[in-house]
């Protein structure tokens, strides 16, 4: 009496796999995510700070301005009201001077920043001359000191002391970015060349493993159907049973001998169905 052939066992889904590689790929998301965060922030601080620095050189060059103005008005109209709006404007000049040398992080910017304030340092000790001369009463020699060569030549030095800041300041603007940019960049290319591997890797396994289970569904379809053909071909009574003694398969000529459908044999004991103690198989 045959017993019903084991069945190959059927290869598991990865779901395991399938689950690390999706939180692997929304951890790179997430830290994509902070990457880019950070690099925001990063690119946005260093425009506060240029932003803050040309706020103060403009100031720088408003005071200036002012300071020259009022030098010059003092020694030419012998009005003291100039030289006490100078007097006025100037430590603030210097206190401008001060907190961009506080910003100013990089060596580039603080040697102008350093080449601008000594510029102003010999302007203001030429405007304070002419105070003196004016004082004493000698205009002339004043506006001779506010008008001489050396006073133009420090102009000159102090307002391209401030051209350069403000070109070194752009241009380390520009720098900032395009770095920021690159990093991002290549970051979001190394993620996306692993989170491509990785998929290609996933995908491949589970066609594999969908392959392997169909074929395996299709051999074991074929193998019920031939056992199914030999089984209701043969002339002998055939039936097979599990390990509890209960019927699982009977083939036509096993009906008929035993006087039992399929359907009324399937998931019984054979014992209590066939025992010879039953009425039609007593002596």
């Amino acid at each position: 009496m045959p017993e019903e052939p084991k069945k190959e066992p059927v290869a598991k889904f990865p779901l395991g796999t399938l689950i690390i590689w999706l939180v692997l790929t929304l951890g790179l998301i997430m830290l994509g995510g902070f990457n880019a965060w950070t690099i925001y922030k990063e690119t946005v601080k260093a425009w506060e700070n240029s932003n803050e620095i040309q706020q103060l050189t403009d100031e720088i060059t408003y005071l200036d301005e002012v300071l020259t103005m009022s030098a010059r008005l003092r020694v030419s109209s012998d009005n003291k009201f100039w030289e006490d709006r100078y007097m006025q404007y100037e430590p603030l000049l210097r206190e401008v001077i001060d907190n961009i040398k506080k910003l100013s992080s990089m060596l580039a910017w603080q040697k102008l920043v350093e080449k601008t304030e000594k510029a102003n340092n010999l302007l203001v000790a030429l405007e304070m001359q002419a105070f003196s001369l004016v004082n004493k009463g000698e205009q002339e020699k004043a506006i001779a000191v506010l008008f001489s060569k050396e006073y133009e030549d420090n102009k000159k030095v102090y307002s391209k002391g401030m051209q350069d800041f403000i070109k070194e300041i752009e241009l380390n603007n520009k720098k900032e970015i395009d770095k920021h940019e690159k990093q991002l960049i290549w970051f979001s290319f190394f993620c996306l060349i692993i989170l491509c591997f990785g998929w290609y890797v996933i995908l491949y396994i589970f066609g594999k493993q969908f392959v392997k289970r169909r074929q395996i569904e299709i051999d074991l379809e074929r193998t019920r159907k031939r056992q199914e053909l030999i089984l209701n071909s043969a002339g002998e009574g055939i039936y097979g049973l599990d390990k509890n003694g209960n019927t699982t398969f009977v083939n036509p000529a096993a009906e008929k001998m035993l006087g039992y459908s399929l359907q009324e044999m399937s998931g019984h004991s054979q014992h209590d169905l066939i025992h010879h103690s039953k009425r039609w198989f007593s002596l």
